[in-house]
C-alpha cells in the first residue's frame, strides 16, 4: 500500500506545490512541517480530491489496485474544522456517521466499542457534543475519522488548541493507530510532536517537500530550511 506523488503542482494566488515527487508507505507515520499558510491543508485537499491538480498525478495503491483517486471508504480525514450537530449526543453522532457510511451493524458495533474504550469516551457516550470540552471533541473527531477502518489516515493539525495533558492523550492514541499498518500523514507545528510520532518527516517550504531525519537535530534542520 502506498501513495506516490509524481511531479505534482498546484497554485492558488501563489505557487503552493511545484513538481513535487514523494512516496508514502504503509506502516509509517509521516509528519509534515511548515509555516502557517504554506499549503499543508491544500495538500490534504488534493489527496482527498477536494481540489484538482494543475499537473502531475497522485497514485494510490492498495492490494493490486492503483488509482488516481481514493474512494471515500478508503480514507479518513481529520480536518482542522470539526463539523458536528451540537444537539446530538456522542453516540448519536457516531450512529449518524454509521448510516452515512452505510456500515453494517456487526462491523460498526465492534469498531464503536473498540475506539470508545481506547479513546476513553465511554463516560461521554450520552453527553451532548456541544457540551464537551475541546479535548474530548478532538478525540471524538479522531474516532469518527477512523470509525470505518480506513487504510489511509490524514490528520491536519490534530493537536492544535489542546493543553499539554490533552496532547499527551492524543499522542498515545495516534501511536496506537499507527500500529495497524496504515498510511498516516499528519501535519503539525510542533517539532516535539513530530520527533515523538514520526517515522518520516518532510518540510513543506518554497512549494516543495524537503525530507529531514527524525533526530535531535530537527530544530536546526527546520530553521535552516524555513526562513
Amino acid at each position: 500500500m502506498s501513495i506516490k506523488l509524481k511531479n505534482i503542482s498546484y497554485s492558488y494566488k501563489h505557487e503552493i506545490l511545484k513538481n513535487v515527487s514523494q512516496e508514502f508507505k504503509s506502516g509509517l507515520v509521516t509528519v509534515i512541517l511548515g509555516k502557517n499558510g504554506v499549503g499543508k491543508t491544500t495538500f490534504f485537499n488534493l489527496l482527498t480530491n477536494n481540489l484538482t491538480l494543475k499537473s502531475g498525478e497522485i497514485l494510490f495503491s492498495i492490494d493490486d489496485t492503483t488509482s488516481n483517486e481514493l474512494k471515500n471508504n478508503l480514507y479518513g480525514y481529520m480536518s482542522s474544522e470539526f463539523f458536528y450537530y451540537k444537539q446530538l449526543t456522542l453516540k448519536e453522532m457516531c450512529f449518524l456517521v454509521k448510516e452515512l457510511r452505510e456500515l453494517n451493524d456487526s462491523f460498526f458495533g465492534k469498531q464503536y466499542e473498540k475506539y470508545l474504550s481506547l479513546f476513553s469516551l465511554k463516560e461521554y457516550e450520552h453527553k451532548l457534543i456541544g457540551k464537551l470540552s475541546l479535548g474530548t471533541q478532538k478525540r471524538l473527531h479522531l474516532l469518527l475519522t477512523i470509525l470505518h477502518n480506513p487504510s489511509f489516515i490524514f490528520l491536519d493539525e490534530p493537536t492544535s488548541g489542546l493543553d499539554p495533558q490533552q496532547v499527551f492523550v492524543f499522542k498515545k492514541l495516534i501511536k496506537e493507530i499507527s500500529s495497524e499498518n496504515k498510511i498516516i500523514i499528519l501535519s503539525t507545528h510542533s517539532l516535539e510532536l513530530a520527533k515523538e510520532l514520526a517515522d518520516e518527516i518532510v518540510i513543506l517550504n518554497n512549494a516543495t517537500f524537503v525530507n529531514v531525519p527524525v533526530d535531535d537535530n530537527l530544530e536546526n534542520n527546520y530553521l535552516s530550511i524555513v526562513k
